[in-house]
């Protein structure tokens, strides 16, 4: 793997990577964002409030570019489809 195709990684997240996406000939690191958040909960001693505040600003809010981390609900689709159809007017 040359340096152009080195995962730009969440660093202190380890516990909650899951694997490597792909998109547009890019890679990408995977999190599993409900891991993630408990982590700072426990590591960082955080409130659940404080622990989406805080992964909303500093670290989904951070823009390091294409090639940046995505965070994932883990849920299985029935679940999604059931939560789209209620948030819907």
């Amino acid at each position: 793997m040359s340096s152009d195709d080195q995962l730009i990684v969440a660093d202190g997240y380890d516990e909650a990577f899951i694997g490597v996406g792909y998109r547009g000939g890019e890679r990408f690191a995977a999190y599993d964002h409900g891991k993630l958040i408990g982590v700072l909960m426990k590591r960082d001693e955080m409130s659940l409030e404080d622990a989406l505040d805080y992964f909303d600003f500093n670290i989904a809010g951070s823009s390091i570019g294409d090639s940046m981390p995505v965070y994932i609900d883990m849920m299985p689709l029935a679940d999604y489809i059931y939560a789209e159809r209620r948030v819907k007017f």
